[in-house]
């Protein structure tokens, strides 16, 4: 197998904020690895330590235990010259001088990088084409749409040239095709060689970008793998779906006594209709293992929504994830 560098490797890092007996962990012995070339897509709900991680991995934080190393440097010991490998896009509305136009605020962030004089008209150019803004070069970023702004701030990662690049949901809050030309720029960085390390809460997102997935609870390490991979470890071979009576509540399905092929149940409405799907192993429920009420409307292959849904649940009845297999990302 071809081996690539690693540009990002976290390991047994933890997070602690407050003092005396409000003191919180939000991240807790975790480790994960990026490598060239690649997108590693870090999930799990809020609160669970995606952003904290992001901002230790960018040295924003400094972790209480832990090591994190970018580009082979250490990035708690020496975090000014880690920094000069790494790009961090945080989004949002802020991060730019807004009555500035879209290539001087570039060229601002091309000299903070860094970047040689010699370069730096060239490589703002390709970093304005790469995100659809060449025509837009010239006007005030405070014109700009939140869309546009987004892709402004990976044109600011683009211009330094990262060997590592850190999303933090940088499609939050956009429509569906800002969300969409945000979605193929960042896959556009792994043809560049870049390593990527993105947090959404989007799951179509994930699956359409990940080469791998971390899954994270309470700051600890559930999984790591592609979706295949995570699937097979939560031994999904499929997932059913059923319409319920209309008396039905989302609770219900909670206090009934699945047959033991079922790996996870997640109510919710479709086109009006209240429906379950049934994530299962080994033989689809059907006839007596099913509730009375429940009428078969298909099924599918599992999503990385309902691998991501059935590892959450069971690593909150199980207790803290084990985190095997996060540390080397399988390569």
């Amino acid at each position: 197998m071809h081996q690539t560098s690693t540009v990002l490797s976290i390991d047994r890092v933890s997070r602690s904020f407050g003092r005396g007996d409000r003191r919180r962990t939000v991240v807790n012995g975790l480790s994960l690895r990026v490598h060239e070339g690649e997108i590693v897509c870090l999930l799990g709900p809020n609160g669970a330590g995606k952003t904290t991680t992001v901002k230790m991995a960018s040295t924003l934080l400094a972790p209480d235990d832990g090591t994190v190393t970018v580009c082979g440097v250490d990035a708690v010991a020496r975090p000014a010259q880690a920094r000069r490998h790494l790009s961090l896009v945080l989004g949002g509305e802020r991060g730019f001088y807004l009555r500035a136009s879209a290539i001087d605020n570039l060229r601002f962030f091309a000299q903070i990088a860094a970047v040689p004089h010699h370069e730096q008209e060239r490589r703002i150019a390709d970093a304005l084409e790469q995100v659809s803004l060449t025509d837009r070069r010239d006007a005030r970023v405070e014109t700009f749409s939140r869309g546009m702004r987004q892709r402004l701030h990976i044109a600011r990662a683009v211009v330094g040239s990262s060997r590592l690049l850190l999303l933090d949901e940088p499609t939050t809050g956009l429509d569906v095709e800002s969300a969409l030309q945000i979605r193929r720029i960042v896959a556009g960085l792994r043809q560049q060689g870049k390593g990527v390390l993105l947090t959404t809460h989007a799951m179509p997102e994930a699956e359409f970008l990940a080469d791998r997935v971390v899954v994270i609870s309470s700051g600890t390490a559930v999984a790591s793998g592609t979706v295949r991979e995570l699937a097979g470890r939560v031994r999904i071979d499929g997932v059913s779906s059923y319409t319920v009576p209309q008396d039905w509540r989302e609770d219900d399905a909670d206090r009934v006594r699945w047959p033991g092929c079922v790996r996870n149940v997640e109510t919710g409405v479709h086109n009006g209709v209240c429906m379950i799907d049934v994530a299962w192993c080994g033989g689809e429920p059907a006839g007596r293992d099913l509730p009375d009420g429940l009428r078969r409307s298909g099924s599918r292959e599992a999503t990385l929504e309902d691998v991501y849904l059935a590892l959450l649940r069971s690593s909150r009845r199980d207790g803290a994830g084990d985190g095997r297999g996060v540390a080397d990302g399988g390569r």
